[in-house]
């Protein structure tokens, strides 16, 4: 089975291409029906934001065994500003599956255990992802095991 390593290296190579096609399908439209300047399209732009940020995400370190594993990664902003991401994979047909991905709290930055954080309740993540992706909404699913109560 592929490595977790090289299956996230290959997820982000593929994420950021479809991004591209997509800026692709929709610069005709775009071209046919709203002046450069109208905000109401600007779809584009934060496709294009979404697009360049997808390219900045590394690896920070892997962890797991032959089921489960996690994935921490770091993204970088147009501002500057780093994101850091928690991906929880599960293994599925002798190959590697995202089963949910956790984002860094933006108010503590991480810090586990700080119980006085508002936005996270002190475990440094919270589900979904602040840089909100344009052209994917997360499906709900069931909440009845959180991947942070299974051990690696």
């Amino acid at each position: 089975m592929q490595s977790l390593e090289d299956f996230m290296r290959e997820f982000f190579r593929e994420r950021t291409a479809t991004y591209q096609k997509e800026l692709e399908i929709l610069a005709p439209f775009r071209r046919r029906f709203y002046t450069e300047d109208c905000r109401r399209a600007n779809r584009a732009s934060k496709l294009m934001e979404v697009m360049e940020e997808s390219k900045s995400e590394e690896i920070v370190r892997v962890s797991g065994c032959e089921t489960a594993g996690e994935a921490i990664t770091v993204q970088t902003s147009r501002t500057g500003e780093s994101h850091r991401q928690r991906y929880h994979l599960q293994a599925e047909g002798g190959r590697w599956l995202i089963q949910e991905i956790e984002a860094e709290c933006f108010s503590c930055r991480g810090e586990n255990g700080n119980r006085d954080c508002s936005d996270c309740k002190g475990t440094g993540w919270f589900l979904g992802n602040r840089l909100s992706q344009p052209s994917f909404s997360w499906p709900r699913r069931n909440t009845s095991t959180s991947p942070r109560q299974r051990r690696f």
